[in-house]
């Protein structure tokens, strides 16, 4: 299936991209609780569209921390995470966006990990 954007056709994602996304997972937890689940997202691409367009994603929930990473674009990509139901609020990576997925799952990967930890009380508060 091709999602339409804004810019034209945002491609879904390809075996070798859901492959880097399911490595990049299974370094990270134990394979047998990886599974990634694809979904459609639609999106505002841009401050100021005035629809949203339709984009591939990858969703994994992971016990209480949900992940998705988003394609926008050949080779752009979001990635967020949030806990539970509540999607309004997002920590994030402080990326908005991607230009390799490899980059962009690891980023995420790491942000969540630095965030689990500082909301599990392992690192002070700097803020």
């Amino acid at each position: 299936m091709k999602a339409r954007g804004a810019m034209g056709t945002i491609p879904d994602f390809t075996d070798t991209e859901q492959w880097s996304i399911q490595s990049a997972v299974n370094e990270r937890w134990d394979k047998s609780i990886t599974e990634l689940h694809l979904a459609d997202m639609g999106l505002f691409l841009k401050p100021g569209d005035k629809s949203r367009a339709s984009c591939s994603a990858v969703f994994r929930p992971v016990n209480a921390c949900n992940f998705v990473v988003i394609k926008v674009g050949e080779g752009r990509y979001r990635s967020r995470f949030f806990y539970g139901d509540d999607i309004e609020q997002q920590p994030g990576t402080g990326i908005e966006e991607f230009d390799g997925i490899a980059e962009g799952v690891v980023t995420l990967l790491q942000a969540q990990a630095d965030y689990d930890s500082v909301r599990g009380g392992a690192f002070p508060d700097s803020g």
